[in-house]
């Protein structure tokens, strides 16, 4: 089975779907549906971001956060990991798709504090 085309938001959210969409920019992780950046020095209100805009990806999709099947979040700062465990907590509850958290320098962005890459199966 050949695979769908991928859905990439610009910025640092790479969503991928199995079943193919229609391509196009939906919005940026770390910024609001109007482009704007969301919490510049605010962890929390980033990472809120970040999982708001991916929930709303896969509603687009005809999905949820329950279709997530495995997600890569990155951060910037070791000193981020609790809050970051706290809202995915409050994203996902107490079902978590397996991940792979990596801490690297810097994003794109030196104003991104953190990206999440999410894999989902829809049916």
């Amino acid at each position: 089975m050949p695979r769908g085309p991928r859905l990439d938001a610009l910025g640092s959210l790479h969503p991928i779907m199995v079943r193919g969409i229609e391509r196009k920019k939906i919005f940026e992780s770390e910024r609001d549906i109007q482009g704007r950046l969301v919490g510049k020095g605010d962890f929390e209100a980033q990472a809120r971001q970040v999982y708001t805009n991916l929930k709303n990806i896969l509603k687009e999709a005809g999905g949820d956060l329950k279709n997530i099947v495995k997600t890569t979040p990155i951060l910037t700062h070791y000193g981020h990991i609790e809050s970051y465990r706290k809202i995915r907590n409050e994203f996902f509850g107490n079902i978590m798709p397996p991940n792979t958290l990596l801490i690297i320098e810097s994003l794109a962005s030196p104003d991104f504090m953190i990206e999440v890459e999410g894999i989902a199966v829809l049916d």
